[in-house]
């Protein structure tokens, strides 16, 4: 074995005040104005959002907030059983689709066909198979809160790049969505649940607590730290900021920290509007990673039961404060050198 050398140092039918009225065909190229709902058949592809995988004929629900489309009845996209009518886009109004597929769940199974409509402030899926199941997708005209009576949960498959925090997925755009419910999430590695609700929070991380909960505060300030984190009894999530300030909802009750690699947090605060939350101590290990020759190599430090990925090149890697031990691999070409 060679050694290795270690240097530390997301038609319409009836018309209401809240529902925007569309004519059979007609191509809208922008949002519907704010409390309205726009719900219909996709006539053209302005009305599909960046990078969708919905086409025309596919059906459209959206608000002022956000756009999300309904595939009609063919198939699923990503299930090998039963017909269309899942939501295949999600995105912000002018972001970029973060979804791949979602769809409610029922205690019922999926119906093998089914037809599509638009009707007041939704997209209604109706089963044609003789098993008598229909819902609706329904979309606050004010909020991007979506509805789905009879839902028990639902199955989201998120765009590539997305990460869950908390209770929440977030894309990984430079105008993330972030999709949330409460009753608890489950994550099995690219497919992610929400269980035990029928509402699904849709929206940028400003518009989520005030979708989900009837009271929410305003938390303002100043931090050192690159996240905050939100946390209360029965809900969590974080989010990044950039220049250290900060101006978010948040639910009422909550508590809030400020997160950076490498950094012990702030204390968890009650918010408010007059916020200065400074990390603790720091901790890091300067490491250049060489084999005998004194060539660069990647590597991986295990450290205190964490791993930190190395590239070859001498690198801070934000181990976080206090005492600790680990070891370097490089893969079975090289030994382990341990970390006293």
């Amino acid at each position: 074995m060679s050694k290795l050398v270690l240097l530390l140092g997301v038609v319409l039918i009836a018309c209401t005040e809240h529902a925007a009225h569309n004519a059979e065909g007609e191509c809208f190229e922008s949002p519907p104005p704010e409390g309205t709902v726009r719900a219909k058949r996709i006539a053209c592809a302005e009305e599909l959002p960046e990078g969708a995988e919905a086409e025309i004929g596919d059906w459209l629900l959206e608000n002022h907030l956000v756009r999300m489309t309904v595939r009609d009845a063919t198939h699923r996209l990503t299930q090998l059983e039963g017909t269309g009518g899942t939501i295949l886009d999600i995105a912000l109004q002018g972001g970029i689709d973060a979804v791949t597929e979602m769809y409610p769940v029922f205690d019922t199974q999926w119906p093998d066909s089914a037809t599509i409509s638009a009707v007041e402030e939704g997209i209604r899926v109706e089963s044609s198979d003789g098993s008598g199941h229909m819902w609706t997708y329904r979309l606050s005209p004010n909020q991007g809160l979506l509805q789905v009576d009879g839902a028990t949960g639902f199955t989201l498959v998120p765009a590539h790049g997305a990460y869950k925090t908390g209770d929440l997925i977030q894309s990984a755009h430079d105008f993330p969505l972030t999709v949330g419910a409460l009753g608890g999430i489950t994550d099995d590695g690219g497919w992610v649940h929400w269980n035990n609700t029928n509402q699904l929070a849709l929206g940028s991380i400003d518009d989520i607590a005030g979708a989900l909960y009837t009271n929410v505060t305003r938390a303002t300030g100043l931090t050192d730290g690159s996240a905050l984190q939100v946390q209360s009894e029965t809900f969590e999530y974080a989010f990044w900021i950039e220049d250290g300030a900060f101006d978010i909802q948040v639910p009422v009750g909550c508590k809030i920290r400020a997160l950076r690699s490498g950094y012990e947090p702030s204390v968890w605060t009650d918010p408010n509007e007059n916020m200065n939350l400074s990390l603790g101590n720091e901790g890091f290990i300067n490491a250049t990673i060489t084999n005998e020759s004194g060539d660069p190599i990647s590597a991986t430090l295990n450290w205190n039961g964490r791993q930190f990925h190395l590239q070859p090149e001498t690198v801070r890697v934000p181990v976080g404060p206090g005492e600790g031990s680990g070891w370097i691999d490089a893969g079975p070409k090289y030994e382990h050198t341990v970390i006293e």
